[in-house]
């Protein structure tokens, strides 16, 4: 269907003959690989093939050899393809030369066919192309030994025309060429078999008339009526002929007197050859030489224009003064909402008329038509007969006599559709399509790239809008400051006051008798802390030793750890009993935590002189008695809950042992258990045995440091995420 009318509404080159002598050919390349494949491909074809590695070593064979066919890539170490077509260029006119380049060095394929390159084939290589590109080359080659052979021939039948009358029908009967005699006016009097064949009329249909009243012949070689006695003329021209079925036809022309024994005039010879295929695909080899720079020059056009229309204008433009007098040229791109086609630019025959009747950025139905039937199924549609198509509707261009449509895609996304009306049944071969499909992906990188940054032109002005908004809330940020300072700086100046406090808690000195040895280690957490810890003598003889955890962590915490220590003070002396002790505690905390605060802790009394060791455990981690005569260890624990949870039917178990000769005891909080590593795996109290016994043999301080190393190692940290405190004792009997 006409898109104008909707939006106003709502051949083959000809084979090389089988006898034809298959010319020897030259494969010049640097990559081993290509040239191998390409000789050997053609060596099955039964030709025969050279190659060359380089360019240098391809002229070298080039001078010896002689090839009929040379291809060379363009792009060589050293001397390029294109110094070795100018090379051979100097001297050498005739050899067919293809030169071989990639898709994107269009330059290097227009520069080498201005040095008169024969054709042009692109990589990747196909191998159905490389055989065309042979089979037109051994034609023109073919051509050219016509021609020679023709020469050769005339010349020999002037030589002997004197002598032999017999001779000479000979000769024009079994020529190559065609060939004719007339007289001094130009009558024909004789036509051979070959004048016969081209043009299609017999020597009777022709006997008595003139080539320019048979053939039409668009210019006259010979003024045959003032050619004057004696004189002999020799020329050649290349004229149109019309065949006797109507076809158009091109002859080179050769033309000359006859002379009788005395010099004078007698009559006129002419032969001509058959140049048409020879013209053809050299008008062919130029078409896409324009094929070639006209996608150059659109590349060009696509690499810089940001604007999608300007360069829809330029394409269309460009196609229609081009190649597509004769035609009405559109480019529709998909706009918001999704499928919806919108006429972007327009150009070529019917223009005119277009104008005043729609403009660009007209929507364009949807599900009509040849555009909207490319645009779904991504596909190009060739319509080479019109009024045999059912998508195609009459619109302006109302002598439309083929229709042609490509997709403009890129990647896996359709951007529009370029469609090309024409008033001929225009039937497109592979060059055209080629040079249509690859416009068709240029504008679709284009269109892709013109939606990115039509996108990012968005985004940058969110972006302006955003830092706008930050930019504001910044000054507001920075209007407070001070205040923020200055409540840091006393929140900092807390912390430091509380942690002092903390500090406080804890003792300085840790008593040291006969018997009895003591060590201990606090490293506070990144957060301040409720770890509690004291050595304490309740009389000469008894030992207090408390190791207490609070919840949570900093002031509060660290106020916790203080009331812990006052609230311990009041019974620890006057109780012996630390079972007791732990019921008193727990029922005063009861009445004084709040919710999800509570301790955990380890209380012990110790006989110095008996080494007996009374002590209780609320919910606090197991403390590591280690016997140095057997080697083993034990931990010791009790039923505890923890402590200010809950008073009711909560009770607190004591156990009494007594110390062996010699003996170590560990006592932790939950920090050294339950440091963890990067991965979360938690130090455990595993560990903790281990250490003890690879350690047992050195001093408390030793031990400690020891521990604190290790710690250090599995968290990669020197920071723990909670206090790490450890007390050790170190037990002989007096």
């Amino acid at each position: 269907m006409g898109w104008e009318e909707i939006l106003t509404d709502a051949e083959t080159p000809e084979k090389a003959s089988p006898d034809m002598v298959k010319p020897n050919i030259l494969v010049v390349d640097d990559e081993p690989l290509i040239c191998s494949t390409i000789s050997k491909y053609l060596a099955l074809e039964g030709y025969t093939v050279v190659s060359a590695a380089d360019a240098t070593e391809g002229l070298m064979i080039y001078k010896q050899s002689k090839p009929s066919i040379i291809f060379t890539d363009i792009r060589m170490p050293g001397m390029s393809g294109l110094e070795l077509l100018g090379e051979i260029r100097k001297d050498d006119k005739e050899t067919e030369i293809v030169v071989m380049t990639g898709h994107g060095d269009m330059d290097s394929a227009i520069k080498a066919l201005k040095l008169r390159a024969s054709d042009f084939i692109l990589k990747p290589i196909d191998f159905e192309v490389i055989l065309l590109t042979i089979e037109r080359a051994a034609e023109r080659i073919a051509l050219r030994e016509k021609v020679k052979q023709y020469t050769a021939d005339l010349e020999t039948l002037i030589a002997q025309i004197k002598t032999s009358k017999n001779y000479l029908e000979a000769v024009f009967q079994n020529s190559p060429n065609a060939m004719i005699t007339c007289d001094l006016k130009g009558r024909i009097r004789t036509w051979n078999a070959r004048a016969e064949e081209i043009t299609g009329y017999s020597a009777s249909e022709v006997a008595g008339k003139t080539m320019e009243q048979l053939l039409r012949l668009d210019n006259t070689l010979l003024e045959m009526n003032t050619q004057s006695e004696g004189q002999k003329t020799l020329d050649s021209s290349v004229s149109q002929i019309l065949t006797k079925d109507r076809q158009l036809r091109f002859i080179n022309r050769n033309v000359s007197h006859i002379t009788g024994e005395d010099g004078k005039s007698i009559g006129i010879v002419e032969s001509f050859i058959d140049l048409t295929e020879q013209i053809k695909s050299e008008r062919l080899l130029e078409k896409r030489y324009m094929q070639v720079q006209t996608i150059n020059d659109i590349s060009k056009m696509v690499s810089s224009e940001n604007d999608l229309t300007s360069l829809s204008n330029y394409v269309l433009n460009t196609l229609y003064k081009t190649f597509f007098e004769s035609s009405l040229l559109s480019l529709f791109f998909e706009e918001k909402p999704l499928n919806t086609l919108v006429l972007k630019a327009f150009d070529g025959k019917g223009k005119e008329a277009l104008v005043n009747k729609i403009k660009p950025g007209k929507k364009y139905p949807a599900d009509k038509g040849i555009p909207w039937r490319v645009f779904r199924t991504g596909k190009a549609l060739i319509v080479d007969n019109v009024p045999a198509s059912t998508d195609f509707f009459r619109g302006t261009l109302s002598d439309a006599a083929s229709v042609f449509a490509f997709p403009i895609r890129s990647k896996k996304r359709i951007y529009g559709v370029l469609n090309i009306e024409n008033t001929e049944r225009i039937k497109l071969d592979d060059s055209d399509r080629f040079m249509l499909e690859t416009i068709s992906e240029f504008m679709g990188i284009s269109a892709e790239r013109i939606h990115l940054l039509d996108k990012i032109t968005q985004q940058n002005r969110l972006l302006e809008k955003q830092a706008d908004d930050l930019r504001s809330a910044l000054r507001k940020v920075k209007s407070q400051n001070k205040t923020i300072e200055s409540q840091n700086k006393r929140l900092i100046q807390d912390l430091r006051k509380a942690g002092e406090f903390q500090k406080s808690l804890l003792p300085e000195k840790l008593p040291q008798y006969k018997n009895v040895h003591f060590a201990a280690s606090y490293l506070p957490s990144s957060q301040l802390g409720g770890d509690i810890y004291d050595i304490f003598d309740i009389d000469e003889e008894l030992i207090g030793i408390i190791l207490a955890d609070a919840s949570g962590h900093g002031v509060a915490a660290a106020m916790l750890s203080a009331m812990f220590k006052m609230t311990l003070q009041k019974y620890a002396v006057e109780i012996l009993d630390p079972a007791q002790v732990m019921a008193k505690l727990n029922s005063d905390f009861c009445q004084v935590l709040q919710m999800g605060e509570f301790f955990t802790a380890f209380y012990a009394i110790l006989e110095r002189k008996t080494g007996q060791f009374i002590y209780s455990n609320a919910a606090h981690p197991r403390p590591l008695l280690y016997n140095y005569a057997s080697g083993e260890i034990t931990e010791l624990d009790t039923e505890g809950f923890l402590l200010g949870v809950m008073e009711e039917n909560i009770s607190y178990e004591q156990q009494k042992i007594t110390l062996s000769d010699n003996s170590r005891l560990v006592i932790y909080t939950d920090g050294v258990n339950e440091a963890a590593d990067k991965k979360g795996k938690m130090y455990g109290d595993d560990r903790v045995r281990v250490r003890l016994l690879e350690r047992a043999a050195e001093k408390p301080e030793a031990y400690l440091n020891a521990l604190q190393a290790d710690l250090k190692k599995h968290t990669g940290s020197d920071i723990f995420e909670d206090d790490v405190t450890v007390i050790v004792m170190d037990f002989k009997l007096p």
